[in-house]
């Protein structure tokens, strides 16, 4: 994803700006990466969902991020 981040958030940096973009617009940036479909669907969601439910803002605490579709933390190797 890091190899992919800088042309995505050069389209879009914040969630207002990323859900003007089309699912299938990200798509096409984070292809690169693999899992696209799922991925794109999933930014575009959590980018919805940080605008309804904190206006737009990243929380903080990490047990809001639970809550959304497509983020799950990495268990301990």
């Amino acid at each position: 994803m890091n190899q992919v981040t800088p042309a995505l958030f050069a389209k879009a940096d914040c969630p207002e700006q990323m859900i003007q973009l089309s699912v299938e617009e990200i798509r096409s940036i984070i292809r690169p990466c693999g899992l696209s479909p799922q991925k794109s669907k999933a930014i575009h969601r959590l980018s919805e969902l940080l605008l309804a439910d904190h206006n737009g803002a990243v929380p903080a605490i990490w047990r809001h991020w639970n809550n959304y579709l497509g983020w799950a933390t990495k268990p301990p190797a």
